[in-house]
């Protein structure tokens, strides 16, 4: 097992994110029809299918997803102003204590929640810098 600790700056906070990965360094995920790369991971303890989003910056879930995160939506503070491909909506900075994608591990991660927005809850830009996506006929891949 390796074990890394990345730094990363988020407004006027730094942070420390640890990243762990075991042997199998890889995950495969599938397509839907509109080519978009889905992956299951698990946040928290709990299973989620991810969009791989390229054009997205954060981790990002939306409020129906934090019941299932345990997080209570009334402590959350909507601050932060996203823009999106379907315009500006306002987000709620979390932190993420555990994001496992195959044997790939990140601890205390930044994560957004939107106000809005799709259904299923995005692997944005912040995780996807770790790791290496390929997108092809038969499907999609994160290596690391």
């Amino acid at each position: 097992m390796i074990v890394l600790l990345i730094g990363a700056a988020y407004g006027d906070q730094h942070s420390l994110v640890a990243a762990h990965w075991s042997e199998d360094r890889r995950i495969i995920g599938q397509l839907d029809q509109d080519d978009g790369c889905y992956i299951d991971v698990i946040v928290d303890n709990v299973p989620f299918r991810m969009l791989v989003d390229t054009g997205s910056n954060d981790l990002a879930f939306n409020r129906s997803h934090l019941e299932k995160l345990g997080l209570n939506k009334k402590g959350l503070t909507y601050s932060e102003a996203i823009d999106t491909s379907n315009g500006t909506i306002q987000s709620a900075p979390i932190v993420v204590h555990e994001l496992r994608i195959g044997g790939f591990v990140l601890h205390d991660l930044q994560a957004m929640v939107d106000s809005e927005g799709t259904d299923e809850p995005l692997l944005g830009m912040s995780v996807i810098k770790y790791m290496q996506l390929e997108i092809g006929r038969n499907g999609c891949e994160l290596r690391w």
